[in-house]
């Protein structure tokens, strides 16, 4: 090219469907020379034909070897599973925000799954460890071209502010269901690694049933390593709580509300969506469940994919209830440190039942956290939400707050006809990517992936 017109490449584009580069001429843009701007938009007319003309034997070259290359669609997690979790992006990493810098035993990994595992025989079966059991994972099909390196080697423990607070709400949740009646149920979903936190926090007292239905990727729309993460921190803290409490425990069933993240038409991304299950109005009721309460951030109506099933919740008998995470919060009036013990909410410093905070990395300042963000209101929960009366106060409290029972309404989503329970089928084109394969036979190998089908792309949103 002319040395006067110096070309900057100002974007480069690598991926199966499109190999190129676009460039920019500065004096071309500037107007400094208009005869050498003539000049510069003569030579890229003829530069686009040159390019055009490239293109159209690039287009027949592919057409004629399409027997050799193959893009087929499948599954996300099926497709990690074949070929690796990082299938497509083997160069890329994982960032992990909120990284803990405290001593990590990795090879604890290894009973992550059992860890955190829900107590009760009654309850495993509605246990979905798939997120979990990535850690230890090695693709079925070595033809991957991708470098693969297991998780267990990669995964960083999680800890951040925001999931300080989520632990100490969780706990004060958890103060609440001591000596309560049987029959109460909690569906905990706050994006991944906060409802891990929250789930540590109720673990004392409830127990835990993990619902995460699919692996972390690279590019992936949920950031499912946050949420892995995460469970590394508070696994030793789940392990024990495990062993102390009672097999008789309230259960408490535990969503990624990231599994529905919106998602549009993007080549860089991966979309490793799943949709919630829980057990069924039927199931829940052979659990000896008759109250229900469900803790989002929205706290007012639940996700999208759960419509159904609290319909059949409702519609069965069962009684629901909506809580926020921030209905539970620090008494203001208090002093920051923590009054001596009184059998009141317990403190966040335990670290666990019975436990110490120093023990297990989990030395907070000693704030108690309240439902109503004060001790007098804390133990009127129940007779708030009209399921029974205070089982103990710090001061008589004259206010009053009832919550009403909540009644869903059907709407029209993106999941309508989906089903309920554990048994739920996904959208066409929810939660799948394009395969990319070269060659034939046994010497086929796959060499990329490329976007998936147009579910939920007009929008690009994927529901509430």
């Amino acid at each position: 090219m002319n040395a006067k017109l110096p070309f900057l490449r100002v974007e480069h584009v690598q991926r199966p469907e499109i190999i190129g580069a676009r460039w920019w001429q500065e004096q071309v843009a500037s107007g400094a020379d208009p005869v050498a701007r003539r000049s510069a938009l003569i030579g890229l007319t003829a530069l686009g034909l040159l390019i055009a003309g490239a293109g159209a034997s690039c287009v027949m070259l592919t057409s004629s070897s399409s027997s050799d290359t193959q893009t087929t669609t499948q599954e996300a997690l099926l497709a990690q599973k074949q070929f690796g979790w990082n299938i497509g992006a083997g160069t890329e990493t994982l960032t992990f925000d909120g990284a803990s810098t405290e001593p990590f035993d990795r090879a604890a990994l290894d009973t992550l799954v059992d860890d955190l595992g829900p107590k009760s025989a009654s309850l495993r079966p509605y246990y979905v460890p798939t997120l979990f059991q990535s850690v230890s994972a090695t693709p079925t099909t070595p033809a991957n071209l991708d470098p693969f390196k297991p998780l267990k080697e990669i995964i960083q423990p999680v800890h951040t502010a925001a999931m300080k607070v989520a632990f100490l709400q969780g706990r004060a949740m958890s103060s609440l269901f001591e000596g309560a009646p049987a029959g109460r149920a909690v569906i905990v979903d706050l994006p991944g690694a906060l409802a891990v936190a929250f789930a540590a926090g109720l673990a004392d007292r409830l127990d835990v049933v993990f619902g995460l239905d699919g692996w972390p990727h690279p590019q992936g729309v949920v950031p499912a390593h946050q949420t892995l993460g995460a469970a590394a921190y508070y696994q030793r803290l789940f392990a024990k709580l495990k062993d102390e409490r009672p097999a008789s425990a309230a259960p408490a069933f535990v969503l990624d509300r990231g599994r529905m993240l919106p998602y549009s038409d993007e080549s860089d991304r991966f979309d490793n969506r799943y949709l919630a299950k829980v057990p069924d109005s039927a199931q829940l009721k052979a659990l000896g469940v008759k109250q229900v309460f469900y803790v989002s951030e929205d706290g007012y109506v639940e996700a999208d994919d759960l419509n159904e099933d609290f319909l059949a919740y409702s519609s069965a008998g069962l009684e629901l209830r909506l809580l926020k995470p921030e209905d539970f919060g620090p008494d203001p009036t208090e002093p920051a440190a923590a009054p001596t013990s009184d059998g009141g909410a317990p403190r966040a410093s335990d670290g666990g039942a019975g436990g110490s905070g120093s023990s297990y990395g989990y030395g907070y300042d000693g704030s108690h956290y309240y439902y109503g963000s004060r001790s007098y209101s804390h133990w009127y929960f129940w007779s708030y939400h009209g399921w029974g009366t205070p089982t103990r106060s710090y001061r008589p409290f004259t206010g009053s707050m009832l919550r009403s029972r909540y009644t869903p309404s059907a709407r029209t989503t993106n999941y309508r006809g989906v089903g309920t329970g554990m048994s739920k089928s996904r959208p066409s084109g929810f939660g799948t990517i394009g395969i990319v394969s070269s060659g034939s036979g046994s010497s086929r190998r796959t060499v990329g992936t490329t976007r998936s089908g147009s579910w939920g792309r007009s929008s690009g949103t994927s529901g509430s």
